[in-house]
């Protein structure tokens, strides 16, 4: 395949990508998920970083450190915004695994407790 049509087909279907990553988020966060909204926020972040090196390169706006720099800065700010949804996540996983851990304690104190209330009882 040519290199242009390559990129012609690239430019076509990120913009229905960008808004299936987004409209997935908002959804998601509609629904009550709690890392939606940073996963919303940083998408947010380098979409806007990436449309002001656009129309800086179209001339829009002038090429200055911000305009140059700002897809790599919108990347970088969704770099960290995703590290914090994934550690909010593992943390949340973390929880779970200890009330589950907790339970299963529990489940096991009563078992015990119950097995040698019947032994007593046996007994006498």
């Amino acid at each position: 395949m040519p290199y242009s049509l390559a990129i012609r087909i690239v430019l076509a279907i990120a913009p229905v990508w960008v808004f299936v990553l987004l409209g997935s988020g908002v959804l998601q966060s509609w629904r009550g998920v709690r890392v939606a909204k940073i996963y919303v926020a940083a998408w947010s972040v380098f979409i806007v970083g990436t449309f002001f090196n656009v129309i800086r390169l179209v001339g829009v706006v002038p090429t200055n450190a911000f305009t140059v720099n700002a897809q790599q800065l919108g990347s970088a700010i969704e770099f960290v915004l995703l590290s914090f949804a994934l550690s909010d996540r593992i943390k949340t996983l973390q929880a779970e695994v200890a009330t589950q851990a907790n339970v299963a304690r529990d489940a096991s104190e009563r078992a015990l407790s119950e097995q040698e209330r019947t032994n007593t009882e046996r007994h006498y």
